[in-house]
């Protein structure tokens, strides 16, 4: 389940700021699929799989916060959109047939750290530390509470709403993809359902 925590994770910053992300299981399907897809045809490494992957992940993050804070359209309704784009956008790239992903992604998913920690778990627990850290001790963590506890007396003390708002968007959209692939590293396959 370290692929669900990992999402989860996204989603924290996401609800912090009074928001809600419905796209992440269509963000998950698409990247992993976009990436299995490059993998495959173009016999590119992990490491080249994995980047992909996040760039999809941050372009979903990216149309969700424009979305959200340039057109003011409702998260809910945005996100629900998104899900449902992302959706059709995954199935007609991998032609609702299941994409295989090499065995070095398979290898990368039940690597065990020092022979008894599964490399996810590994993961998770690292971004769960990251996260921890950037809500609690940094500048940004402090702005995603204020807009989260008022977004209009975090206006008025001078926080840009929609930066923040842009943010956590990106970030859920980057760990709905880091999860996507986590995933694909422990099943080998993207499936189309």
């Amino acid at each position: 389940a370290s692929y669900i925590g990992i999402v989860a994770v996204g989603m924290t910053f996401v609800i912090l700021t009074g928001g809600i992300d419905l796209s992440v299981g269509s963000n998950m399907y698409v990247s992993a699929a976009v990436a299995g897809l490059v993998m495959q045809n173009l016999k590119a490494p992990v490491w080249a799989g994995l980047l992909i992957c996040l760039g999809v992940g941050l372009l979903f993050g990216l149309v969700n916060s424009f979305l959200i804070t340039r057109l003011k359209i409702v998260p809910f309704i945005a996100t629900l959109g998104t899900m449902v784009a992302g959706k059709g956008v995954g199935l007609l790239f991998s032609q609702s047939i299941q994409i295989p992903f090499p065995d070095s992604v398979l290898q990368l998913g039940s690597t065990r750290l020092f022979g008894v920690i599964p490399l996810p778990i590994v993961i998770f627990a690292f971004v769960v530390l990251i996260a921890h850290l950037v809500l609690t001790m940094t500048p940004i963590g402090r702005r995603v509470y204020a807009v989260g506890n008022d977004p209009d007396a975090a206006k008025k003390a001078g926080l840009n709403v929609s930066n923040v708002l842009a943010t956590v968007y990106l970030a859920s959209g980057l760990l709905a993809a880091l999860g996507g692939f986590v995933s694909v590293a422990q099943q080998g396959v993207v499936h189309p359902g």
